[in-house]
């Protein structure tokens, strides 16, 4: 399992915008190729973020997996630093995902990618 820790990237606890998002790439290509069933996008000590921000993360998500044909991992949020809303699901609708809360620290996004 390969994870990127958000909070250790960006240092801020409240991530509002695409551009703060898109400075993500690198440490997700990174986590990706080191490959794994799984890559872990973990928001510890993050406290909000918007639903522009977890678009560009999917938008970035989508680029990098899209790099890989084979293999691609399961991905899961960890640590959200808030419930899943109804706007948050639509984000993930908007790119042909479900996000599925898996308890209060968990979320799986599920569907098509790439």
């Amino acid at each position: 399992m390969a994870a990127v820790r958000i909070h250790d990237i960006l240092s801020s606890r409240v991530l509002v915008t695409r551009s703060s998002a898109r400075e993500l790439e690198q440490a997700i290509r990174d986590a990706v190729h080191l490959g794994g069933e799984q890559l872990e996008i973990d928001f510890l000590d993050v406290d909000g973020i918007t639903p522009s921000f977890l678009d560009e993360v999917i938008t970035v998500l989508e680029r990098v997996l899209g790099e890989i044909k084979e293999n691609q991992p399961q991905i899961i949020v960890v640590n959200p630093p808030t419930r899943l809303s109804a706007k948050f699901a639509a984000v993930g609708r908007s790119h042909s995902l479900e996000i599925v809360e898996r308890g209060p620290h968990r979320w799986e996004l599920i569907g098509t990618r790439a």
